[in-house]
């Protein structure tokens, strides 16, 4: 009777060191599927980011494009004005290139006032 008793409890402890092995098992891959879907979830996070990163680095890219156009149009605007500035500074030297000239010529007809003045003097006291 004993060894009955012996090799019931021995079948009793084999049938609990297989349910512990199994709930082991079981827990183990559980743990297994929960690792695998972190994974999973890790790679889609980081394809995420490298998509994002591309995405940015194309707007960095656009944003410089358009910067660099901006610089091209104000550097335009720039040479225009300065071209302009220039045109006003030669209208302005030209008016008063004019001014001299018609002052010129104002003085000279004065001039050419008294000599004929003086010619006619000289002319009466001749006669």
């Amino acid at each position: 009777g004993e060894v009955d008793g012996l090799k019931r409890d021995l079948a009793a402890q084999r049938r609990q060191d297989q349910r512990v092995m199994r709930e082991r098992g079981e827990a183990l891959a559980e743990e297994r599927r929960r690792e695998e879907g972190l994974e999973g979830k890790l790679k889609q996070l980081q394809h995420l980011l490298f998509k994002a990163s591309k995405q940015q680095l194309r707007e960095a890219h656009k944003v410089g494009e358009v910067q660099a156009a901006d610089d091209r149009k104000i550097d335009a605007l720039q040479k225009r004005d300065e071209a302009t500035a220039h045109e006003v500074a030669l209208a302005h030297e030209e008016r008063r290139a004019v001014a001299d000239a018609a002052a010129f010529r104002h003085k000279a007809d004065a001039v050419r006032g008294k000599v004929k003045g003086l010619e006619d003097e000289v002319a009466r006291e001749r006669k």
